[in-house]
């Protein structure tokens, strides 16, 4: 079934791990498509040992194997301080890794402190207001206005940091990079991560790999069931059509009236 389903919906692919599942404490990584509902489809999940390169290498190996469709994978989006995300780069290379939005500012609150600790908090906050303005550039003239007005702070440790990390990988961040991309208005991982919080509601934190595997299916059974009932809910929806619409308008105000003119007269009535 997830082979299928990502043939038909391939061109979006969302990862990222969770944890403490199991005893072993070993990451589970969930990898998720979108449907043509708009409903979370998971694709794959992988257990795999650590998140070094040539683990999360093999596990990409392992589902190119399995899904012939995967050439056909325009964007990848996942977190930035995802440590072998490289590896999706090179594993997917016609695709476009994308990081989401909110990741991006939360980055740039925590690194700020730690990169300005010298420096007054009211510069602080003007940078991040600029680092805020860059992320919600809305086109390249717009970006290079916000970037020039960074550059003339003339902080130069920060700068550094930001030409190497941020401003080399703008197309992966910055909104009209990203409007530019199939990405299905998805800005966020948060359809993963609420897939993920579904899966911890079920299967019980560190349990035996046996019980794991048991509510992990039960987890996903779930979520299909409710997700083929609102597909369901969602084509039993019909909307009311009639040729008088008029004269119906007319009925209903009139009984409107009269509903109110003698609950009007039974009030009097009892005062």
């Amino acid at each position: 079934m997830m082979q299928a389903v990502f043939g038909k919906f391939s061109e979006l692919l969302i990862f990222d791990a969770t944890y403490k599942l199991s005893n072993y404490k070993l990451p589970l990584f969930v990898l998720l498509a979108v449907e043509g509902n708009g409903e979370n489809e998971v694709v794959a999940l992988f257990i795999i040992c650590t998140e070094s390169k040539m683990c999360v290498g093999a596990m990409l190996d392992s589902f190119k194997e399995n899904n012939g469709a995967w050439t056909e994978v325009e964007v990848l989006m996942g977190n930035k301080d995802f440590a072998d995300r490289i590896v999706f780069e090179e594993k997917f290379p016609s695709a476009k890794i994308q990081i989401r939005l909110f990741h991006a500012l939360r980055t740039f609150k925590r690194e700020i402190p730690l990169k300005l600790d010298k420096l007054s908090s009211a510069l602080k906050k003007k940078v991040l207001k600029i680092l805020t303005d860059l992320a919600y550039s809305e086109s390249e003239e717009a970006y290079d206005i916000n970037y020039s007005k960074l550059m003339s702070l003339n902080i130069q440790d920060f700068t550094t940091y930001y030409n190497k990390n941020w401003h080399c990988i703008k197309n992966e961040w910055v909104l009209y990079e990203q409007n530019r991309n199939f990405i299905i208005r998805n800005r966020t991982t948060n359809r993963l991560e609420n897939s993920n919080q579904k899966m911890k509601s079920v299967i019980t934190w560190y349990s035996a790999l046996c019980k794991f595997f048991q509510d992990l299916i039960i987890s996903g059974v779930s979520t299909n069931v409710k997700r083929d009932h609102r597909a369901i809910t969602m084509t039993e929806k019909v909307p009311a059509k009639t040729d008088n619409f008029d004269e119906v308008q007319i009925e209903i105000n009139k009984n409107l009236a009269e509903f109110a003119a003698s609950h009007v007269c039974t009030e009097y009535k009892e005062s």
